[in-house]
Protein backbone atom coordinates (compact mmCIF):
# COMPACT_ATOMS: atom_id res chain seq x y z
CA UNK A 1 0.00 0.00 0.00
CA UNK A 2 2.76 2.44 0.96
CA UNK A 3 5.26 1.54 -1.74
CA UNK A 4 8.83 2.79 -1.69
CA UNK A 5 9.23 6.35 -2.89
CA UNK A 6 5.70 7.53 -2.11
CA UNK A 7 6.26 8.51 1.53
CA UNK A 8 9.48 10.43 2.04
CA UNK A 9 10.95 11.49 5.36
CA UNK A 10 11.72 15.17 4.95
CA UNK A 11 12.52 16.36 8.46
CA UNK A 12 16.09 17.25 9.39
CA UNK A 13 15.68 15.11 12.51
CA UNK A 14 15.78 11.45 11.50
CA UNK A 15 12.81 9.28 12.35
CA UNK A 16 13.49 7.17 15.44
CA UNK A 17 11.63 4.18 14.00
CA UNK A 18 8.69 3.18 11.88
CA UNK A 19 5.60 3.78 14.00
CA UNK A 20 2.10 2.37 13.68
CA UNK A 21 0.43 5.78 14.13
CA UNK A 22 2.05 7.51 11.16
CA UNK A 23 1.75 4.35 9.06
CA UNK A 24 -1.95 3.97 9.83
CA UNK A 25 -2.69 7.65 9.14
CA UNK A 26 -0.80 7.59 5.86
CA UNK A 27 -2.64 4.46 4.71
CA UNK A 28 -6.01 6.09 5.32
CA UNK A 29 -4.97 9.06 3.22
CA UNK A 30 -3.42 7.33 0.25
CA UNK A 31 -3.07 3.56 0.62
CA UNK A 32 -3.36 1.80 -2.73
CA UNK A 33 -5.18 -1.24 -1.38
CA UNK A 34 -2.44 -3.47 -2.76
CA UNK A 35 -3.07 -6.12 -0.10
CA UNK A 36 -6.84 -5.72 -0.10
CA UNK A 37 -8.81 -3.37 -2.35
CA UNK A 38 -11.34 -2.84 0.43
CA UNK A 39 -8.58 -1.16 2.47
CA UNK A 40 -7.76 1.45 -0.17
CA UNK A 41 -7.15 4.98 1.11
CA UNK A 42 -9.09 8.04 0.02
CA UNK A 43 -6.53 9.38 -2.46
CA UNK A 44 -4.64 6.29 -3.68
CA UNK A 45 -3.18 8.08 -6.69
CA UNK A 46 -1.09 10.51 -4.65
CA UNK A 47 2.49 9.83 -5.60
CA UNK A 48 4.59 11.97 -3.29
CA UNK A 49 4.07 12.50 0.43
CA UNK A 50 6.50 14.47 2.59
CA UNK A 51 6.65 13.50 6.25
CA UNK A 52 7.77 15.67 9.18
CA UNK A 53 7.71 15.72 12.94
CA UNK A 54 5.48 18.29 14.62
CA UNK A 55 8.34 20.63 15.59
CA UNK A 56 8.66 23.69 13.38
CA UNK A 57 5.60 22.62 11.43
CA UNK A 58 4.67 25.93 9.82
CA UNK A 59 8.16 26.58 8.49
CA UNK A 60 8.47 23.05 7.14
CA UNK A 61 5.10 23.25 5.43
CA UNK A 62 5.95 26.57 3.84
CA UNK A 63 9.22 25.17 2.51
CA UNK A 64 7.51 22.05 1.18
CA UNK A 65 5.06 24.14 -0.82
CA UNK A 66 7.86 25.69 -2.83
CA UNK A 67 10.08 22.63 -3.02
CA UNK A 68 7.55 19.86 -3.53
CA UNK A 69 4.31 21.61 -4.47
CA UNK A 70 2.27 20.17 -1.62
CA UNK A 71 -1.40 21.18 -1.63
CA UNK A 72 -2.71 19.65 1.62
CA UNK A 73 -1.17 18.90 5.00
CA UNK A 74 -2.56 16.39 7.47
CA UNK A 75 -1.84 16.94 11.16
CA UNK A 76 -2.92 14.04 13.35
CA UNK A 77 -1.28 15.55 16.42
CA UNK A 78 -1.76 18.41 18.85
CA UNK A 79 -0.71 19.86 22.17
CA UNK A 80 -0.96 17.52 25.16
CA UNK A 81 -3.39 19.11 27.60
CA UNK A 82 -5.78 17.90 30.27
CA UNK A 83 -5.94 14.33 31.46
CA UNK A 84 -3.97 11.46 29.98
CA UNK A 85 -3.38 7.89 31.09
CA UNK A 86 -0.09 6.06 31.58
CA UNK A 87 0.79 2.92 33.48
CA UNK A 88 -2.77 2.46 34.68
CA UNK A 89 -3.05 5.87 36.35
CA UNK A 90 -4.27 9.28 35.23
CA UNK A 91 -1.98 12.27 35.04
CA UNK A 92 -2.51 15.90 34.16
CA UNK A 93 -0.79 17.84 31.38
CA UNK A 94 0.89 20.25 31.52
CA UNK A 95 2.24 18.80 34.75
CA UNK A 96 1.78 20.69 38.00
CA UNK A 97 3.62 20.33 41.30
CA UNK A 98 2.79 17.49 43.65
CA UNK A 99 -0.01 18.41 46.01
CA UNK A 100 -1.29 21.30 43.91
CA UNK A 101 -5.04 21.33 43.28
CA UNK A 102 -5.99 20.95 39.63
CA UNK A 103 -9.30 21.23 37.84
CA UNK A 104 -9.55 19.57 34.44
CA UNK A 105 -12.65 21.49 33.40
CA UNK A 106 -11.02 24.82 34.14
CA UNK A 107 -7.89 23.88 32.20
CA UNK A 108 -7.34 27.06 30.22
CA UNK A 109 -5.59 25.47 27.24
CA UNK A 110 -8.78 23.80 26.01
CA UNK A 111 -10.45 25.99 23.40
CA UNK A 112 -7.60 28.49 23.45
CA UNK A 113 -6.11 30.30 20.47
CA UNK A 114 -2.44 30.34 21.42
CA UNK A 115 1.10 29.28 20.59
CA UNK A 116 1.41 28.72 16.83
CA UNK A 117 -2.29 29.14 15.99
CA UNK A 118 -1.75 32.58 14.38
CA UNK A 119 1.18 31.20 12.38
CA UNK A 120 -0.98 28.39 10.97
CA UNK A 121 -3.70 30.91 10.09
CA UNK A 122 -1.21 33.12 8.29
CA UNK A 123 0.23 30.16 6.38
CA UNK A 124 -3.21 29.13 5.13
CA UNK A 125 -4.04 32.72 4.15
CA UNK A 126 -0.78 33.51 2.38
CA UNK A 127 0.09 30.18 0.76
CA UNK A 128 -3.25 28.58 -0.10
CA UNK A 129 -2.27 25.35 1.64
CA UNK A 130 -5.16 23.26 2.95
CA UNK A 131 -4.26 22.33 6.54
CA UNK A 132 -6.21 19.66 8.41
CA UNK A 133 -5.99 19.01 12.15
CA UNK A 134 -7.49 16.27 14.30
CA UNK A 135 -9.60 17.69 17.13
CA UNK A 136 -8.14 15.44 19.84
CA UNK A 137 -9.37 12.58 22.01
CA UNK A 138 -9.96 14.19 25.40
CA UNK A 139 -13.74 14.32 25.68
CA UNK A 140 -14.13 11.11 27.70
CA UNK A 141 -11.22 11.87 30.03
CA UNK A 142 -12.22 12.11 33.70
CA UNK A 143 -13.40 15.37 35.19
CA UNK A 144 -14.90 15.30 38.66
CA UNK A 145 -14.21 18.72 40.09
CA UNK A 146 -10.82 19.38 41.66
CA UNK A 147 -8.33 16.59 42.18
CA UNK A 148 -4.83 16.74 43.63
CA UNK A 149 -1.61 15.51 42.10
CA UNK A 150 -0.07 12.78 44.21
CA UNK A 151 3.51 12.47 42.98
CA UNK A 152 6.17 14.84 41.65
CA UNK A 153 7.85 14.26 38.34
CA UNK A 154 7.24 14.73 34.65
CA UNK A 155 4.01 12.80 34.93
CA UNK A 156 2.35 13.96 38.12
CA UNK A 157 0.26 10.88 38.73
CA UNK A 158 -3.03 10.67 40.54
CA UNK A 159 -5.25 7.76 41.44
CA UNK A 160 -8.05 7.14 38.96
CA UNK A 161 -10.69 6.23 41.54
CA UNK A 162 -13.70 8.52 41.80
CA UNK A 163 -13.21 10.28 38.48
CA UNK A 164 -16.64 9.50 37.15
CA UNK A 165 -17.58 12.16 34.61
CA UNK A 166 -16.20 13.55 31.38
CA UNK A 167 -14.54 16.72 30.16
CA UNK A 168 -17.46 17.08 27.71
CA UNK A 169 -17.71 20.28 25.71
CA UNK A 170 -14.99 22.92 25.31
CA UNK A 171 -12.27 20.31 24.86
CA UNK A 172 -10.76 21.17 21.46
CA UNK A 173 -7.04 21.71 21.96
CA UNK A 174 -4.51 23.91 20.19
CA UNK A 175 -3.76 23.78 17.28
CA UNK A 176 -7.13 22.42 16.24
CA UNK A 177 -8.59 25.71 17.49
CA UNK A 178 -6.93 27.57 14.61
CA UNK A 179 -9.46 29.51 12.55
CA UNK A 180 -8.43 28.77 8.96
CA UNK A 181 -7.59 25.08 9.31
CA UNK A 182 -10.10 22.26 8.89
CA UNK A 183 -10.63 20.65 12.29
CA UNK A 184 -11.86 17.06 12.19
CA UNK A 185 -13.70 15.12 14.85
CA UNK A 186 -14.46 11.40 14.87
CA UNK A 187 -17.78 9.66 14.33
CA UNK A 188 -18.65 6.00 14.79
CA UNK A 189 -19.61 5.01 11.27
CA UNK A 190 -21.45 1.90 12.49
CA UNK A 191 -23.81 3.82 14.78
CA UNK A 192 -23.83 7.26 13.19
CA UNK A 193 -23.01 9.05 16.45
CA UNK A 194 -20.00 11.00 17.65
CA UNK A 195 -17.21 8.92 19.13
CA UNK A 196 -17.15 9.25 22.91
CA UNK A 197 -13.51 10.40 22.88
CA UNK A 198 -13.84 13.01 20.12
CA UNK A 199 -13.32 16.58 21.33
CA UNK A 200 -16.13 19.12 21.07
CA UNK A 201 -16.10 22.90 20.97
CA UNK A 202 -16.83 25.67 21.19
CA UNK A 203 -13.54 27.53 21.28
CA UNK A 204 -12.92 30.19 23.90
CA UNK A 205 -14.01 32.90 21.46
CA UNK A 206 -17.24 31.09 20.59
CA UNK A 207 -16.37 29.51 17.24
CA UNK A 208 -17.79 26.11 16.31
CA UNK A 209 -15.20 23.34 16.26
CA UNK A 210 -14.69 20.75 14.94
CA UNK A 211 -15.65 21.87 11.44
CA UNK A 212 -16.48 18.39 10.21
CA UNK A 213 -16.35 14.77 11.37
CA UNK A 214 -15.23 11.58 9.66
CA UNK A 215 -15.17 7.90 10.66
CA UNK A 216 -12.66 7.41 13.46
CA UNK A 217 -13.73 4.23 15.28
CA UNK A 218 -12.26 0.83 14.33
CA UNK A 219 -10.68 2.21 11.16
CA UNK A 220 -8.72 -0.44 9.27
CA UNK A 221 -5.56 0.82 7.61
CA UNK A 222 -1.89 -0.01 7.13
CA UNK A 223 0.09 -1.39 10.05
CA UNK A 224 3.82 -1.49 10.72
CA UNK A 225 3.79 -5.02 12.17
CA UNK A 226 2.76 -8.47 10.99
CA UNK A 227 -0.32 -8.51 13.22
CA UNK A 228 -3.32 -9.28 11.05
CA UNK A 229 -6.76 -7.73 11.39
CA UNK A 230 -8.81 -10.48 9.78
CA UNK A 231 -6.58 -13.53 9.38
CA UNK A 232 -6.20 -13.00 5.64
CA UNK A 233 -3.72 -10.17 5.15
CA UNK A 234 -0.86 -9.23 7.42
CA UNK A 235 -0.55 -5.51 6.83
CA UNK A 236 -3.72 -4.00 8.28
CA UNK A 237 -4.99 -3.18 11.74
CA UNK A 238 -8.05 -1.47 13.25
CA UNK A 239 -7.37 1.72 15.20
CA UNK A 240 -9.48 4.53 16.59
CA UNK A 241 -9.09 8.24 17.27
CA UNK A 242 -9.50 11.61 15.65
CA UNK A 243 -6.04 10.93 14.22
CA UNK A 244 -7.71 8.25 12.11
CA UNK A 245 -10.52 10.60 11.03
CA UNK A 246 -8.40 13.57 9.89
CA UNK A 247 -6.53 11.79 7.06
CA UNK A 248 -9.83 10.82 5.44
CA UNK A 249 -10.68 14.51 5.13
CA UNK A 250 -7.17 15.37 3.93
CA UNK A 251 -7.38 12.71 1.23
CA UNK A 252 -10.77 13.97 0.07
CA UNK A 253 -9.44 17.54 0.02
CA UNK A 254 -6.65 16.39 -2.29
CA UNK A 255 -9.24 14.83 -4.60
CA UNK A 256 -11.23 18.07 -4.70
CA UNK A 257 -8.08 19.98 -5.67
CA UNK A 258 -7.34 17.41 -8.38
CA UNK A 259 -10.90 17.69 -9.69
CA UNK A 260 -10.62 21.48 -9.83
CA UNK A 261 -7.39 21.32 -11.80
CA UNK A 262 -8.75 18.77 -14.26
CA UNK A 263 -12.02 20.66 -14.76
CA UNK A 264 -10.75 24.22 -15.04
CA UNK A 265 -7.08 24.00 -15.97
CA UNK A 266 -7.09 20.93 -18.19
CA UNK A 267 -3.87 20.48 -20.13
CA UNK A 268 -2.60 24.00 -19.46
CA UNK A 269 0.01 22.75 -17.03
CA UNK A 270 -1.06 25.35 -14.48
CA UNK A 271 -1.15 24.28 -10.85
CA UNK A 272 -3.42 26.83 -9.22
CA UNK A 273 -5.61 25.52 -6.45
CA UNK A 274 -8.90 26.74 -4.97
CA UNK A 275 -8.74 28.86 -1.85
CA UNK A 276 -8.51 26.71 1.30
CA UNK A 277 -11.74 28.38 2.40
CA UNK A 278 -13.40 27.04 -0.75
CA UNK A 279 -12.25 23.50 -0.02
CA UNK A 280 -13.40 23.88 3.58
CA UNK A 281 -16.81 25.14 2.47
CA UNK A 282 -17.24 22.34 -0.08
CA UNK A 283 -16.42 19.72 2.54
CA UNK A 284 -18.70 21.16 5.20
CA UNK A 285 -21.63 21.96 2.93
CA UNK A 286 -21.58 18.58 1.19
CA UNK A 287 -21.21 16.54 4.39
CA UNK A 288 -24.05 14.48 5.79
CA UNK A 289 -25.82 16.05 8.77
CA UNK A 290 -25.36 13.68 11.71
CA UNK A 291 -27.73 15.58 14.02
CA UNK A 292 -26.39 16.55 17.44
Amino acid sequence: DLTAGRCNWEDTDPAAAVHWHATHVCGTMLGTGAGNAARMGHAPGVGDVRCYTSGGATGEMAAAIGTHGIVAANNSWGKSVGWARSGGVWYFEPSTAAGDPIDAYAQTYFGDYRWSCPAFDQLVRDSGLVIVFSSGNDRDDPDDGSETNAEPGDLDQIAGAGLDSWDGYHTVRPYATTKNVITVGAVNDATGVMAAFSNWGPTDDGRIKPDIVAPGVSIISCDDTDTDVDGTFDDYKAKGGTSMAAPAVTGIAALLIQSYREEYLGATGLTETPFPSTIKALLCQSAQDMGD
